[in-house]
């Protein structure tokens, strides 16, 4: 049984090309997506995102450190991917209950592309989604040590940290928290 959930958003919040990657990559950082556009000068677009063995980010018990981490890792990763795209991975949305999925009983991150709003950042200046998202996962994990690691991360991200940055910490805390026993 194939799982699917649509979107529809203005049309000016995405370019194009962007539309055009996104549905490309289905072996990259994005869930299998078609775009659908709207006739009749509606401006809207309709996206549906096959999301079959993929979970939202909040529908994960976010229990064990080393689980959590590893999604961390995987989605600075996933961001990494798309920084190699003609994406800017500052306009995506990063909501745990509908941009993020990770594959069931597994920690494989993929990404619904839902372009956010456009903003001009600084060069070096993540989008306050990141630090949103790390902020969120700290938000639902009952494991006090796994929400200071994502604390953390939430401080990187908004001190501008870059995707490979922030799979190095999540590397280190791993290895931390291996030492500790806290995995």
């Amino acid at each position: 049984m194939t799982q699917s959930f649509e979107m529809t958003f203005s049309s000016e919040t995405m370019r194009p090309f962007e539309a055009e990657s996104a549905s490309r990559l289905i072996k990259g950082p994005f869930l299998p997506v078609t775009f659908v556009r709207r006739s009749g000068g509606s401006g809207t677009v309709t996206a549906v995102y096959d999301c079959s063995g993929y979970v939202p980010v909040s529908c994960r018990l976010l229990d064990r450190v080393r689980e959590g981490l590893d999604i961390a890792e995987g989605l600075a990763a996933a961001l990494k991917k798309v920084d190699e795209t003609l994406i800017d991975p500052d306009t995506l949305s990063l909501d745990i209950a509908t941009a993020v999925f990770v594959k069931s009983g597994g920690t494989e991150v993929r990404l619904a592309y839902i372009p956010g709003p456009t903003q001009c950042l600084k060069p070096g200046e993540r989008r306050a989604e990141l630090s949103g998202f790390f902020e969120a996962m700290a938000a639902i994990t009952p494991n006090r040590d796994l929400r200071s690691y994502l604390t953390r991360l939430k401080e990187s991200a908004d001190a501008g940290g870059s995707p490979g940055e922030l799979i190095d910490m999540c590397g280190r805390f791993k290895r931390e928290a291996h030492m500790c026993g806290v995995v």
